[in-house]
């Protein structure tokens, strides 16, 4: 009687259950900025040493109008970052408050990326019911929680990253230039934040080219691929102006980008996934017990479900895609914070592998019995079994 109640309300259960999540998501979150306290961190302050740099360069900024992370003037770090924690506390201060402030910022931003993985995970996996879990995974993921408190980029990249792939994803179901100039703007917003993805620019329009039937759809997305590349330039042409009048010479991203490469070592794998970004002070053991398993989980399932996505024809760009994006993280010195960026992803990717098992073992309700989604469990489990 219940399941048949809530089946005929699934949408009014839906949008209670994803406002449940993001809610406690935000609680969570909360918790972090302003109860937790490290304390005797670099030159004996509550920071990491990237994050007094990062307070130092916005008092640089605001005082002398230069911008540099280790020295006056330079490009080592990319804007996006040093920008939206200037806007801020040129109002709060780069103390006490000001940093507060940036704190409680970044939790709501945070908490805007659970929203954009239900709703990514919904669009990839046609099933709300699938959202639902992604978007639980990465709004109980303690490392996400811990990080929107630090004063690192992390955060507002991992939010601008999830964005761009959602835009991506429907601009490239869309002939129309608006999708295409979104999706290229969000891909360089995201650049001015973390510069690697940069390199994969071109990679979706690659594959659709490719993948076309004819020369017609190769001229409407070569087409599309203009609009979406002028307006990701656009968007870095001002940090390109910068370096030029600065420093006196064209710096592409940071002055350590081409530097960073390294060889090429599967090995790195275990520094970026193989365990969590976390850690808390002596004392404070909210959700640290979670930590591991769940990371484990949505690594494990995420990478199953990675590699099984590579054989079923509307999840095909998106492994490609994703694939590619944790493979180029290999070139680079690698440390367990960098792998935070692949977890939205990875768990849509987890879910996914999570209802195939399922499907395979038979434990899927009737659709009649399913009350979580349009597209029953039962429906987009047997579907992708088949596929």
């Amino acid at each position: 009687m219940l399941i048949q109640f809530l089946s005929r309300h699934r949408t009014i259960f839906i949008s209670i259950a994803i406002m449940l999540i993001v809610f406690v998501g935000l609680y969570f979150r909360f918790i972090y900025a302003f109860e937790v306290e490290f304390t005797n961190q670099y030159n004996r302050t509550e920071f990491t040493q990237d994050e007094y740099y990062y307070i130092n360069m916005v008092n640089n900024l605001l005082t002398y109008q230069s911008y540099g992370y280790s020295q006056m003037y330079d490009a080592q770090v990319m804007p996006g970052y040093p920008i939206f924690l200037a806007t801020l506390m040129v109002m709060f201060g780069t103390e006490g408050v000001g940093v507060l402030v940036v704190r409680v910022v970044q939790a709501l931003i945070s908490t805007g990326t659970i929203y954009l993985v239900y709703l990514l995970a919904a669009k990839v996996l046609s099933n709300r019911g699938a959202g639902l879990i992604a978007a639980a995974l990465i709004a109980f993921y303690p490392p996400l929680i811990l990080y929107s408190r630090f004063i690192l980029p992390e955060t507002l990249y991992i939010f601008f990253i999830t964005l761009y792939f959602l835009i991506q994803i429907k601009a490239l179901e869309k002939e129309e230039n608006p999708y295409h100039i979104g999706a290229g703007a969000l891909l360089g917003i995201s650049v001015l934040f973390k510069p690697m993805i940069f390199v994969l620019l071109p990679l979706p329009y690659i594959y659709m080219i490719i993948m076309s039937k004819n020369a017609e759809q190769r001229k409407i997305y070569i087409r599309n691929f203009v609009f979406y590349a002028i307006a990701c330039c656009v968007v870095l042409v001002p940090w390109w102006v910068r370096n030029l009048i600065t420093l006196e010479r064209f710096v592409l991203l940071t002055d350590n980008f081409l530097e960073t490469v390294t060889l090429f070592a599967f090995g790195k794998f275990g520094i970026l996934l193989f365990e969590p970004a976390f850690y808390l002070p002596t004392g404070f053991t909210l959700l640290s017990g979670v930590s591991t398993p769940l990371h484990t989980y949505i690594v494990a399932l995420g990478s199953l479900g990675l590699i099984s996505g590579l054989f079923i024809k509307h999840l095909r760009l998106m492994s490609v895609f994703i694939g590619a994006y944790i493979l180029l993280s290999l070139f680079f010195t690698p440390a367990p914070n960098y792998g935070l960026q692949y977890m939205p992803f990875l768990a849509i990717f987890a879910v996914y592998a999570l209802f195939k098992i399922m499907s395979r073992t038979r434990i899927i309700v009737k659709r009649e019995d399913n009350f979580i989604n349009s597209d029953s469990t039962s429906e987009f489990a047997e579907r992708i079994s088949l596929e």
